[in-house]
């Protein structure tokens, strides 16, 4: 009899640290990603996207370069905070197509699930498929930690502009 309760008591141990060990390693992760657009883009047309973020660790700092790898089809105009975001500086060449955008907040950080963290404003120049990457700097907490993250940029088709006249 005694085996068998020391086997469930270990048994038990074991478990708690997985959990905890499983718990911890995740809390500090981080998904960042560009949302899809909500409707069917067309060339001409300016439009806006949202980077989405998901963190149980609150955000306090961070630097994100956003590319457009095709910027004669999908062209950068600018980016503002989101609703749950902040901005402090954006930087944006227009040859290249890359924006680099920061941020810094003193009081509480932000935290959740789909967080509308930045807004994107775009031009379709130009029918066709244009990938927009996303590429996380700096992700930190209060204390300067860097937070680990995941980031997906995202291809958007943009149709032939079609004359209603």
């Amino acid at each position: 009899m005694k085996t068998a309760s020391f086997s469930i008591s270990t048994l038990f141990t074991v478990w708690f640290i997985l959990f905890l060990t499983c718990a911890f390693s995740f809390a500090g992760d981080a998904n960042i990603r560009i949302a899809p657009p909500d409707h069917a883009v067309s060339a001409g047309e300016s439009f806006r996207l949202n980077v989405i973020i998901d963190t149980l660790e609150p955000v306090h700092a961070y630097q994100f370069e956003i590319r457009s790898l095709d910027p004669s089809v999908l062209e950068i105009e600018g980016v503002e905070a989101g609703p749950d975001g902040f901005v402090t500086a954006s930087l944006l060449d227009e040859a290249s197509g890359m924006l680099k955008v920061n941020g810094f907040v003193a009081e509480d950080g932000v935290s959740g699930a789909d967080l509308r963290f930045l807004t994107l404003r775009l031009v379709a120049k130009a029918h066709g498929e244009a990938a927009l990457d996303i590429r996380p700097v700096i992700f930190a907490g209060a204390t300067g930690d860097k937070i680990k993250t995941t980031a997906a940029g995202i291809n958007v088709d943009i149709e032939r502009a079609v004359n209603t006249q």
